[in-house]
């Protein structure tokens, strides 16, 4: 077969999205800050957050929050709009207000097999692995918000800021999205 003068590279890509929990209630004094629920915004914000991700169109493979009660009802309520996801939440202590090297390790060790994952999880922690990975200065994210971080490298241990390659932003006052640049 002739040569056509070009050659294709395909490379791998990770899509990491973060989502920090929605919006919790402040107001109940019985529940400790782990068991602390989400509100009623909160509740609409979530149900949002699942219908953009099911518009995004990435064929999400795994969903892991953290085991505080405000990150799992997030998950939880997201999934009830995300039709196309049928796998199930892991629900892991360990995304529980983690320091930022235990988020990073966290993120570092997930299986290379997984190329689009979503991470359910907490501030300030969120906020700076997003920080840390991509190596922009951004905003700390808001409660209800989703961040989508894109990596050009078929690793998760690659994961640094040399490798990424884009990152879009949604929360309850902007759900289209921008590009964070």
């Amino acid at each position: 077969m002739p040569s056509l003068g070009f050659t294709f590279t395909f490379t791998k890509m990770k899509h990491l999205l973060i989502v920090r929990h929605a919006k919790s209630d402040w107001n109940s004094k019985l529940n400790s800050d782990f068991d602390r629920t989400i509100n009623d915004r909160g509740r609409k914000n979530a149900r949002e957050l699942g219908q953009v991700i099911h518009n995004l169109r990435i064929p999400i493979q795994t969903i892991y929050a953290s085991t505080a009660t405000r990150a799992k009802s997030t998950a939880e309520i997201m999934v009830s709009e995300m039709p196309q996801y049928h796998g199930i939440i892991q629900l892991k202590p360990e995304l529980y207000l983690p320091k930022l090297e235990v988020f990073e390790r966290f993120v570092f060790k997930l299986d290379d097999a997984l190329n689009q994952i979503i991470i359910v999880g907490h501030n300030p922690s969120s906020t700076q692995l997003i920080r840390n990975l991509s190596g922009k200065i951004i905003d700390e994210v808001k409660t209800a918000s989703l961040t989508h971080l894109t990596f050009e490298t078929g690793n998760w241990t690659s994961i640094k800021p040399q490798n990424f390659v884009a990152m879009r932003y949604h929360d309850h006052y902007n759900w289209h999205g921008h590009d964070v640049l």
